[in-house]
């Protein structure tokens, strides 16, 4: 019986310890801002872009979230560009969809870790900004944006939108343009990086994350 109750007690000590990392496994933080261009109107020409790839993404999980740290929601204080967000509203020329920070394990030479995106407004079973972002390790660190901008119609009514566009599914044809950012980009740790797009600006920083199992609660609300 004593035995017995010492495997249950050495069982429950280890689910409060650390994981051990894996031996290539470095940690990093990672904060994105996806902003769109609210004083450029491209028309329509976009409507001849083939449709990115779909790629599922891992989602983030909310702050505060025990056990491991991963892909969990980084608290605002703990956020290095609330500035930088903060700058790009105020200069109306922007309007940022997304803004969030996270930490994540990466191994050498592994595969892409896809993460989810949404932001923005939502209507029709899509949002405004969607789609996923890639991100790798290597020699250096690698950004794979796979984005969609979605620009919902407000011009023509359902049904004048059917007579025009009956022969796409509803969903598709209430989205009156789609904006997409894609491609590859090196980065550096410590580093602010910056993917442009005529509608759209990507702002990225990525630095080194020391993981714990001690995970602060957010400070309480009066």
């Amino acid at each position: 019986m004593l035995t017995k109750h010492l495997a249950l007690l050495l069982t429950s000590l280890s689910l409060l310890l650390p994981i051990t990392s894996h031996a290539n496994e470095r940690w990093y933080q990672v904060e994105v801002i996806i902003a769109e261009r609210l004083s450029i109107d491209l028309g329509s020409e976009s409507h001849d872009q083939p449709a990115l790839r779909k790629r599922p993404g891992k989602q983030l999980k909310p702050y505060p979230s025990f056990g491991s740290q991963a892909l969990v929601e980084r608290p605002a204080e703990q956020m290095r560009l609330a500035k930088v967000a903060r700058r790009l509203t105020q200069s109306g020329n922007y309007k940022v969809l997304f803004h969030k920070a996270w930490a994540q394990p990466f191994i050498n030479n592994k595969r892409i870790t896809w993460i989810a995106i949404k932001g923005g407004e939502s209507a029709y079973n899509q949002h405004r900004l969607q789609g996923t972002i890639g991100l790798s390790l290597g020699r250096f660190l690698h950004l794979f944006p796979n984005l969609t901008l979605n620009e919902f119609n407000q011009k023509l009514a359902n049904q004048q939108l059917a007579e025009v566009l009956g022969h796409l599914p509803f969903q598709q044809a209430q989205v009156w343009q789609q904006y997409q950012l894609s491609g590859t980009r090196k980065m550096r740790s410590k580093e602010l990086h910056y993917v442009d797009h005529p509608k759209m600006v990507l702002l990225i920083r990525i630095d080194p994350f020391v993981a714990s199992s001690s995970i602060p609660l957010p400070a309480p609300t009066e």
